[in-house]
């Protein structure tokens, strides 16, 4: 990532699997460490590579990553108690700044803005992104002629059991384990590699994480 780029890095934040009314601020929940060590034990993720957590919030997943190994470069759209690299909104990045290196993005969306963060993450051209989402985020025919249509997934991570994003109170309660909290949801992984042409996919690998 160039020096322009770790400049302007920016944290998202995380989502959850209740009413809009009860949502959190700015759509903030947290990934349960669990599903960030599946997406590393993948082995997905290029070891050589910096990973922008462009939506870190307390950082859930970046402190995973840098813990096994990963250079880890943070931002957000606001600055919470965790220490980001810098403030910005993602959605203010330009594509030709994505384009000065090679990078991965790894981060857990706003589920309200999911196609549109995914449309704006493909269009900086990182090398890899992995968005952390309900699997119903494969379906929809919109969401086909906006997105899969284009940019065809190279992996899928879909969870044998459920993991469950939580909230600041969660994690201050004690109740969060490695797999979050309680969820009605099913979760996965969402990714897209770049291919040396430069285009996305060919075609996309299920995996399984026990």
């Amino acid at each position: 990532m160039s020096d322009n780029r770790q400049k302007t890095v920016v944290n998202t934040l995380g989502s959850s699997n209740i009413s809009s009314k009860d949502r959190e601020e700015l759509d903030f929940y947290q990934t349960p460490s669990g599903a960030v060590k599946a997406l590393i034990d993948s082995g997905l993720l290029d070891r050589s590579l910096k990973v922008w957590e462009p939506m870190a919030g307390n950082g859930a997943i970046a402190d995973v990553l840098k813990e096994n190994g990963f250079k880890v470069a943070c931002s957000d759209i606001v600055q919470r108690r965790y220490k980001l690299d810098f403030v910005r909104d993602f959605f203010s990045v330009k594509t030709q700044e994505g384009k000065s290196s090679a990078f991965q993005i790894v981060t857990n969306p706003p589920y309200e803005k999911a196609n549109d963060f995914l449309l704006h993450s493909l269009s900086l051209s990182p090398a890899f992104l992995a968005a952390f989402l309900p699997v119903r985020y494969l379906e929809g025919k919109q969401r086909y002629i906006d997105i899969y249509s284009k940019y065809i997934p190279s992996d899928v991570i879909v969870f044998a059991r459920r993991y469950g994003c939580y909230k600041e109170a969660d994690l201050e309660a004690g109740i969060v384990t490695d797999h979050g909290i309680g969820s009605a949801v099913a979760y996965m992984w969402l990714c897209f590699k770049k291919q040396d042409d430069g285009s996305y996919g060919k075609e996309t690998k299920l995996h399984f994480s026990f």
